[in-house]
Parts: C-alpha cells; structure tokens; sequence
C-alpha cells in the first residue's frame, strides 16, 4: 500500500506511474547493455545507448522521456527474446554464486581504477577474462573471493537438497517464501551480483541450513 501511494504520488508530480526512474535506467545500461556487450560486442553495445539516451533526451516532458527509453529498450530486447532469455536465466543463477567482489572492494576501501568488475568481463570475454581479471586483484581479494565462493557454492547444495527431500511435504510457508526468493532472482537476472541477494538472504541461509539438517524443526517438514 505504502509503495502504490508513493508511485501514485509520483504519478501526480510527474505524470509517470513508477516507484523510481531507476528501473528504466537499469533496463537500458545495465539489462540491455550487458546483453549487447555479451552478444555484439562493447562499440555495439555503447552505440544502440546513445541511440536510446539521444531519443529520450529530445522529448518534452519527464513521461516522454521515461516512456521513450522503456519503449525502445524492450524493442531491442524483444528482437534477440530467446538470447536475452537465456543471459537473464545465467545472470539469476550467477547471483547465487557470485562472491561479491564490489562488495569486498568497497569493504576494504580499494579503488578499481578501471571502473569495472567481473560481470563486464564475463559479458565481454567469457570466464577466461573474469579470471585473467581475478587474477590481478590485491593478495586479500585472491584469498577472499575462493572463501566466498566456495561457502556460496555450500549455500546454494543445501538449499537445492532441502527442496529436493521437502518439496512434496513442505508447508504453504515455505513456499511462499519460496516465491519471494525466487521473485528477486527473476527481477534481478542478468545483473545478478550477491548485493542483491539482501533482501531474501535470511530466507535462502534458512534453506539452506535446514538442507543440511536431518533434524524436524516446528514448522518445517523434514
């Protein structure tokens, strides 16, 4: 309710009914972006941007703008719709991974002098450019980042094998949280960094200790 009232309210401001201006911003720099770095290349990539930056900024009003670059974003999209289908499904698996190294950058207050990080180099060149780029990073980061990943990699066993023995006798909860989790995989997709795992993270660690337990728990089927 809080959030309709906001997107409301903003609709009365501005004529566009939506919680942020972001979420056009995401779909054209960083969904479809991405998708034509991975695809067509960087050039490619940076000029179909312009394109659509150039279209939005020659409308009048703050919905033409939005609606130009939402519009014209999803033409492209829906042109290459089974390619991008699957860079999305790869980039909501990769969040389940992904060892967060913007995080640990920012943590240890490292700057990244080239402004990227892995997910432009496994777009661009694949998983032997993310690790000819891993490979670069401060001694801290080295030993970090494969820590990281493998208790990932931990999370991700047990939360598959508490659905694999429970998904037949689980209660209505666990599926709705299910849903949940599953809700901000699919929204965040090809972007799929762990930063975005947030929101859902308690839900999914829940999961996954319960996976690796041979215990009954109150409110759980096990």
């Amino acid at each position: 309710m809080v959030v309709l009232l906001y997107m409301n309210w903003n609709y009365n401001r501005t004529g566009s009914f939506e919680y942020s201006s972001i979420q056009n911003i995401n779909l054209k720099s960083y969904n479809l972006y991405y998708f034509n770095v991975s695809k067509y290349g960087v050039d490619y990539a940076q000029k179909t941007d312009s394109i659509i930056t150039k279209e939005a900024q020659n409308q009048k009003t703050y919905k033409e703008k939005q609606n130009k670059i939402k519009t014209l974003s999803l033409q492209y999209l829906q042109k290459d719709w089974l390619s991008y289908s699957i860079a999305h499904a790869k980039g909501s698996f990769r969040m389940l991974i992904d060892p967060g190294r913007f995080d640990v950058y920012n943590f240890f207050e490292f700057k990244n002098k080239s402004q990227v990080g892995f997910l432009k180099h496994l777009n661009s060149d694949g998983v032997s450019g993310a690790y000819n780029y891993f490979i670069k990073q401060p001694l801290i980061i080295l030993i970090l980042i494969p820590i990281v990943l493998l208790l990932n990699v931990f999370k991700l066993i047990g939360f598959v094998l508490f659905w694999l023995k429970n998904y037949n006798k689980t209660s209505p909860t666990c599926w709705f949280m299910l849903a949940l989790i599953v809700y901000i995989f699919l929204l965040t997709g090809i972007i799929g960094a762990s930063r975005f795992m947030i929101p859902v993270l308690p839900l999914y660690l829940l999961f996954s200790t319960l996976g690796f337990s041979k215990k009954h728990i109150k409110g759980f089927t096990i």
